[in-house]
C-alpha cells in the first residue's frame, strides 16, 4: 500500500516539489537515491548521508527518527527525464549499486507540510490509540514504508513521531489521514 494524496490544508500554497541529481547542494536539488536503493510511489523517503559522505541522499523511511524528507512521486534519471521503472512494475524503481556518482536517479518528492495523505495501517485503525486530531505516529519502514505504524499511535509528541493524524479517511475508513509533523518543515527533521 501507499500515501495517497488526499487534498490540502492550505490550497492558496498548493503542493511543494522538490528533486535533483545534486547531494551536495541545497535541498530542493539533493535528492538522489542512495545506492542499491529501491523506492515506489506513495513511500515515505527519509535522508541519510551518502556513502562518500558528502552530502545527502534520499532511501525509503529506515527507522523511527530518521529524518522524513517527504513522499516519493516519481524518479527521474539525472537529465531530468521519468525513469523507467522496473520490469513488471509502473511505480517502483531499485538503483545501482553506484547511482550516487554514476546514474544519479533522484526521487521526485512532495515535502510539503499541507498535503493531507491517506495510508493504510499496519493494524486495525484505532487499536492502540484512537486515530484523530491530537494523535501522532510514524511511518512503518523499509517496504512498508507507504503504511503507518498502527502500534506507534500516541498522543505524545516526540522524536520519530513525524506524521499528525487528522482523522479517518471519509473514503476508506480503514486508512488514516495524516499530515508531516510541524518540526517536519520547521526543522527539516522529524
Amino acid at each position: 500500500m501507499s500515501f495517497i494524496y488526499k487534498g490540502t490544508l492550505n490550497p492558496n500554497a498548493g503542493r511543494m516539489i522538490i528533486g535533483g541529481p545534486d547531494m551536495a547542494q541545497g535541498l530542493s536539488t539533493a535528492t538522489i537515491i542512495t545506492n542499491s536503493g529501491v523506492v515506489a510511489v506513495g513511500n515515505v523517503l527519509s535522508i541519510t548521508t551518502a556513502a562518500a559522505g558528502n552530502g545527502i541522499v534520499a532511501r525509503r523511511y529506515n527507522s523511527a527518527g530518521d529524518v522524513i524528507l517527504g513522499v516519493c512521486l516519481s524518479v527521474a534519471d539525472a537529465d531530468g527525464t521519468q525513469a523507467e521503472p522496473d520490469s513488471g512494475t509502473t511505480d517502483t524503481w531499485t538503483v545501482a549499486s553506484d547511482n550516487e556518482t554514476v546514474a544519479k536517479k533522484y526521487a521526485v518528492v512532495d515535502i510539503s507540510p499541507w498535503s493531507i495523505w491517506s495510508a493504510s495501517l499496519t493494524g486495525t485503525i484505532h487499536t492502540t490509540a484512537a486515530f484523530g486530531l491530537g494523535r501522532w505516529c510514524d511511518p512503518n519502514t523499509g517496504t512498508n514504508s507507504g503504511t503507518i505504524l498502527e502500534s506507534g499511535i500516541t498522543g505524545t509528541l516526540a522524536q520519530g513521531r513525524g506524521l499528525a493524524c487528522i482523522g479517518v479517511d471519509p473514503d476508506d475508513t480503514t486508512r488514516g489521514l495524516v499530515v508531516f509533523g510541524p518540526e517536519h518543515f520547521i526543522y527539516g527533521a522529524s
